[in-house]
């Protein structure tokens, strides 16, 4: 019997059973099967995390976005830290930092 390899690079040989192990071990892949690339790769929904999502889909946000969802396990909760990781991040960016090109008229007032 022969197994058909496909490379990373996209060559695809055939080559007797015995010989498949070797080629594996090299990176090759069984053709038309999926590469663990793409078993990896999780499709991140647009707009802000709700708990319609997937779990893996979560993590991929967070990871994405920077955000640590500590010990959040369940899908409430790291919806839950996520969305408090967005609105502190908004905040935060409207914040006042003493960087603005406005200066405080002394005389106004307080």
């Amino acid at each position: 019997m022969t197994t058909n390899l496909t490379h990373p690079k996209g060559q695809t040989v055939t080559v007797p059973d015995e010989a498949a192990a070797y080629y594996l071990e090299k990176g090759w892949s069984v053709a038309g099967a999926e590469t663990p690339h793409e078993r990896d790769v999780v499709e991140i929904p647009e707009g802000v995390p709700e708990e319609s999502w997937k779990g893996d889909q979560l993590d991929a946000y967070a990871e994405r976005e920077g955000i640590d969802l500590g010990s959040a396990s369940k899908k409430a909760d790291k919806v839950a830290v996520i969305v408090t990781a967005l609105q502190e991040k908004e905040a935060a960016d409207g914040a006042d930092t003493g960087n603005g090109t406005e200066v405080p008229d002394p005389e106004a007032g307080s």
